[in-house]
Order: structure tokens, then sequence, then C-alpha cells
């Protein structure tokens, strides 16, 4: 199955496929703690992704230049959830990071107050500090939402319009229940 070849040559040989995380696991459980995505022949992808051929990875951590744009991502995430949380109904459309943060536009029948601004700030520093996880939801599937902690929906036509880099796949931020 795959041989992994890491970026200091050396190669490591798995019997399945294998995730980013695996592999990470597979060279030590400090670099698995700090490994925040990686890349795949040079494609950065999350930690979740399986490497099913022989391939170059690279573990990318806060070291690694990358990095702060996947915080400022992942921060934009747990904050639309959290908005999501605390106010059921409003809808969450695009959210990028940018060079100097984030931001997230939502929509809604009242505009937020800068008392909402706290009570989402709060909040969102409460889920940040809850074990996440991502979950994969590839373009083109058949379902008409997919729902997270059963209050956050993805408009589906809506992702299947946007013109994906790599294999369709869009990073929805859910609780890990473990």
């Amino acid at each position: 199955m795959p041989q992994i070849t890491l970026p200091d040559g050396s190669q490591r040989d798995f019997d399945k496929s294998v995730s980013v995380m695996d592999i990470a696991n597979d060279i030590g459980p400090g670099l698995a703690r700090a490994t925040l995505a990686g890349k795949v022949d040079g494609e950065l992808v999350d930690a979740a992704y399986l490497v099913d051929q022989d391939a170059k990875v690279a573990i990318v951590t806060n070291r690694d230049s990358e990095a702060l744009e996947l915080l400022r991502h992942d921060a934009a995430h747990v904050m639309a959830q959290a908005v999501q949380e605390l106010y059921p109904g409003t809808q969450v459309t695009i959210g990028p990071a940018i060079e100097d943060g984030f931001y997230y536009d939502f929509a809604r029948q009242e505009p937020f107050t800068p008392e909402d601004l706290v009570e989402i700030d709060v909040s969102t520093n409460l889920l940040d500090s809850a074990r996440h996880v991502y979950s994969l939801l590839k373009s083109g599937e058949d379902n008409l939402d997919y729902n997270l902690s059963g209050n956050v929906k993805v408009d589906l036509p809506f992702i299947k319009s946007l013109p994906f880099s790599r294999t369709g796949q869009v990073n929805l931020r859910g609780l890990d229940a473990r």
C-alpha cells in the first residue's frame, strides 16, 4: 500500500490507506498533538485526509507558514458555531480568513448589538476550549442539508456552486463526542 516520503527523505510503509494524523502518530505522539493539517504532494489537506497511494507528506504544525491562515479559518468556524447556538435561525454565509484576521457574514432579522458581540465572544472562547473535529462533506452529495450539533444547516446547492480548488471538500466544524 502507500509508501510515505517525509520531508527529511525518510520513508514509511503502511499496509493500508492512512490519514495525515495517523502518519503524525506513527512519527510520534508529540507531533500528533501539534498537527493542524498536512501537505500531500504539496497540496494542503486536513489531518483526516486519507493517503491511499505513494506520496510525499509533510505535517503542518503551528510552526509552519500555513498555520496562521488555518487557525484564522478555524476561528471563523468556531465563531459561526457560537452564533448558531446563541441565535438559532441565523443564516451563516461566507467566512474567510483574511490578511489580518477573519470575518463571517450572517443574515438575520435584527442586527447584532454590542451586548450580542460580547456574548458571541464569550461563547466562542468556551467553544474553542472544547474538543472539536472537522467533518468533511464532499460537494455533489444528494442531501439537501447537513446538520451539525442539531442546529447548523449548510445550503448544499450553494456549496455545490462554489469553485473548489481540490477535491470538492468543505470543512464543517462540529463537536467531537469523545
